[in-house]
């Protein structure tokens, strides 16, 4: 008798145990569903709102580059298309046809003017597309920002880039650009340079962006604590674009500026 109630005894708590461990086992089972499901909701969340800053850092670009483009052509009337303009202006005040010789002379003046002004007006033209940035890509964008960059004349640029790029979609295109724009703009206005030099080169894996400059420099530790708005700036333009983005700049020795675009 004794042993049929241990028995039952023991049965009794190896049923309890089985079903204290049936229960324990399916708590962690339905923990792990909750907390991977958290973790979905979460990774959906943040792509989401990844998603949602790339295409706002998109359209600011796009609108920034829009501005940036017409000062550029604001300079242009003013300091170039304006200025053979009046030139022509001249010209024609003072063709006469008393000289034969004189006269000719002027007409070949005039109509040498009014080519160089017709290829300005083209160049705008093209300047207002508003998709010229994926048109041109970064090395054509290079070597328009540079060419207008040397027409201010108060330093030097050179540019050196290999001859072939490889393809970039448009999205990474726009902010890469936007963002070779801003540093150019920063390095003009703040830098005080002479020299400014560009170099890229390329892998099969990254493209690779330098901007040098012999400019007065900056404490990089101080202008994060001042909250430099421009340089969280390009930091977020750069991640989003998967891009590596480096400042190297000591006071009176200028900046070095890298950007690595992983292809």
């Amino acid at each position: 008798m004794f042993n049929t109630s241990q028995e039952v005894s023991e049965v009794f708590y190896s049923v309890i145990g089985g079903v204290v461990l049936m229960i324990f086992l399916a708590t962690i089972f339905i923990l792990s569903i909750i907390r991977y499901q958290n973790k979905e909701r979460k990774y959906h969340d943040e792509k989401k709102a990844l998603n949602d800053k790339f295409s706002k850092t998109l359209l600011q670009s796009r609108l920034e580059i829009k501005e940036q483009t017409l000062q550029q052509i604001g300079y242009e009337l003013h300091d170039n298309l304006g200025q053979v303009a009046s030139l022509i202006k001249i010209h024609l005040n003072l063709l006469s046809f008393e000289d034969e010789d004189t006269a000719k002379q002027e007409v070949d003046n005039i109509k040498e003017l009014t080519k160089q002004l017709i290829m300005d007006i083209k160049q705008l033209s093209i300047s207002l597309n508003s998709e010229r940035v994926v048109q041109l890509g970064i090395s054509k964008g290079l070597e328009f920002e540079v060419e207008q960059l040397k027409k201010i004349k108060n330093f030097q640029i050179k540019l050196t880039k290999p001859s072939e790029f490889p393809d970039i979609d448009s999205n990474t295109t726009i902010i890469l650009y936007r963002m070779i724009q801003e540093i150019l703009n920063n390095t003009i206005k703040y830098s005080k340079a002479k020299r400014i030099s560009i170099d890229v080169t390329k892998t099969e894996k990254k493209l690779t962006l330098v901007f040098n400059d012999d400019g007065i420099g900056f404490d990089l530790k101080n202008k994060l604590k001042e909250g430099g708005s421009g340089l969280i700036n390009l930091n977020t333009r750069a991640r989003l674009i998967n891009a590596d983005f480096k400042i190297k700049s000591k006071i009176d020795e200028g900046t070095t500026i890298i950007i690595e675009v992983q292809l």
